[in-house]
């Protein structure tokens, strides 16, 4: 890292060449500006090249956990999927919704109609920011770096499980057990 700024981190690639590390691209640690104090000026590390802007000369980074390979970062992208269920950590809360931290680079929007609080509820008190989340990937748009999440869907999942669980355990449904109507109709058919 050659300087910091509020916005983010600059780091020299080689000699005469800066990238740009966003404040976004580092795990959030629950206070404003907490990311800078996880890598002071003069660190050096591995990045991940995010970003080109070849017009704008402009080259996007993302700093990679220490002891991580290159082949684990390119299968955790795989995994940025729909309906691919994931842990992250709460960012920010918006009036719209809560942002959670995937992984260098990846932040996605639980919207407000995805987490499973009441409307009048309190975002703040059930997704503490810091906090890990469960989240399912309901939708991912590369172009404009979109990523839409649901904790709702996971509660969801969690008691589809249960159910499909306790059906296998109470063995299968009786097949015939006749209704009241059968049973009143033959009951008035022998009466004649």
């Amino acid at each position: 890292m050659t300087r910091l700024e509020k916005f983010g981190a600059f780091v020299e690639l080689e000699p005469g060449v800066e990238a740009l590390a966003h404040a976004s691209t580092f795990p959030p640690t629950g206070q404003s500006g907490g990311w800078s104090r996880q890598v002071p000026a003069g660190t050096t590390g591995a990045f991940e090249i995010l970003s080109v802007d070849l017009v704008k000369k402009r080259i996007g980074v993302a700093l990679l956990p220490e002891g991580s390979a290159r082949a684990a970062t390119a299968a955790d992208q795989t995994q940025l999927v729909p309906g691919a269920r994931l842990k992250g950590k709460v960012e920010r809360h918006e009036k719209f919704g809560v942002f959670v931290f995937l992984g260098p680079g990846r932040t996605g929007l639980i919207p407000s109609s995805e987490t499973g609080v009441a409307r009048d509820g309190d975002l703040a008190r059930t997704f503490p920011i810091g906090s890990e989340v469960e989240v399912v990937v309901l939708e991912v748009d590369p172009a404009s770096r979109r990523i839409r999440l649901s904790a709702k869907a996971v509660q969801e999942a969690e008691d589809a499980a249960e159910l499909r669980e306790f059906r296998e355990r109470s063995g299968p449904a009786p097949t015939d057990l006749g209704s009241l109507a059968e049973k009143l109709q033959n009951a008035l058919k022998t009466r004649k």
